[in-house]
């Protein structure tokens, strides 16, 4: 028995590595293409893309385990059936429960996985996530100002940086601002910039500023040897705090934010949901194992093959994880619906548990549905 499962957990986690990787490629690919513009417009390097977005993939690899564990045990119990090898089982006097292990044990395991993932990994790739793109966002100095370029920084201002060295200070400055309707260009020979919560200022030396006055329209300039200029509020964020997103705090700060008095009804709501997801996801591992080999274990064999089996295994599993995405949506507007969050996962858990270990699971039913047609015959009979 033992060497069994073990051929067996070798199957599935052979496909679940391979498939698990399939999908976490298209799921990158596609959070690049989301992220494409910061290469464009923010000037980004390849190392920093790269980086920011493979941050995003262990909050998918959470979402895509299940799933991918599905598919593999619904693939690898089919082609068990297709070669004869579940009926040689059978024949062998293994109990469903007992072929069904292997994949329970996956399962198992993937759960475990997943609670590790969701209270440490997770969090923490989220908060390394907004705070690269946060960075990204507001960073004059080190990111936004690419030397050789005519640098846009928000509305109607443009800097030009001829050259940069390792120690920020910046060469042959062209800055040319009509913010507020005003025209004004400064060019000077060398600047360094400085960065606080809230704006961006440059130090700039050796210079000219030149105005044209918006209500007289006179020309004047200035010459300088030491000038600071103001960039103002930068980024698409003009806060100078980080609002936390509830996917990047600790279980112990959800603890917190949920006995905290001064919380939104909303946030409340947002915050109370991520909490329970963290207990929920984890556990559609397990559940999804179990729908997959519950439908091609239990039953007559059929030559014809489980095409049909397979189908409704896949049928239940879309409804399971439809029903999870339309629960959780109702549950941000009624937290008193999250119970229902919990019963999704673990009520076909039970029900699939129940059909394996159990010698006749459909023997009450078959009974009840033969008294209820006997009784309906014998009234008909009597009319």
């Amino acid at each position: 028995m033992r060497t069994l499962n073990i051929y067996i957990i070798k199957q599935i986690f052979a496909g679940l590595i391979l498939v698990s990787a399939a999908l976490l490629t298209i799921v990158w690919l596609t959070q690049s293409l989301r992220l494409i513009d910061m290469i464009v417009t923010k000037g980004l390097s390849g190392f920093l893309f790269i980086k920011l977005t493979l941050l995003l993939l262990p909050s998918f690899l959470v979402i895509l385990m299940p799933i991918a564990l599905f598919a593999v045990t619904l693939f690898v119990y089919n082609r068990m059936s297709l070669d004869r090898e579940l009926i040689v089982m059978h024949a062998c006097g293994l109990r469903p429960l007992q072929i069904a292990t292997p994949a329970i044990l996956v399962g198992l395991f993937l759960t475990f996985f997943a609670y590790f993932m969701t209270f440490q990994w997770v969090p923490q790739s989220v908060v390394d996530f907004k705070e690269l793109q946060w960075t990204i966002r507001h960073d004059v100095s080190h990111i936004i100002l690419q030397e050789g370029e005519f640098n846009e920084i928000g509305k109607g201002f443009t800097v030009y940086v001829r050259k940069r060295d390792s120690s920020g200070n910046m060469y042959g400055l062209l800055i040319n601002d009509q913010r507020d309707g005003s025209k004004v260009t400064i060019i000077a020979e060398r600047g360094r910039m400085i960065q606080d919560l809230n704006s961006a200022k440059a130090i700039i030396e050796n210079g000219s500023r030149q105005e044209i006055d918006k209500k007289t329209g006179r020309f004047s300039v200035l010459y300088f040897d030491r000038y600071t200029m103001d960039f103002g509020e930068i980024g698409d964020d003009q806060s100078g705090s980080r609002i936390k997103d509830p996917r990047e705090l600790t279980f112990s700060e959800l603890l917190s934010a949920q006995r905290g008095e001064n919380i939104e009804t909303k946030n409340h709501n947002k915050l109370l949901i991520e909490l329970n997801k963290r207990f929920i996801l984890p556990l559609y591992n397990l559940c999804f194992a179990l729908i997959a080999v519950t439908f091609l274990i239990r039953g007559n064999f059929s030559r014809r093959g489980q095409s049909e089996r397979v189908f409704i295994a896949v049928l239940c599993m879309l409804l399971v994880q439809s029903a999870s995405l339309g629960i959780e949506n109702a549950a941000t507007r009624n937290p008193y619906l999250i119970i229902f969050m919990y019963a999704n996962v673990i009520l076909p858990s039970l029900i699939c548990f129940y059909i394996l270990s159990a010698s006749h699971p459909f023997s009450r039913l078959i009974k009840y549905s033969e008294r209820i047609k006997t009784s309906w015959s014998k009234d008909r009979e009597v009319s």
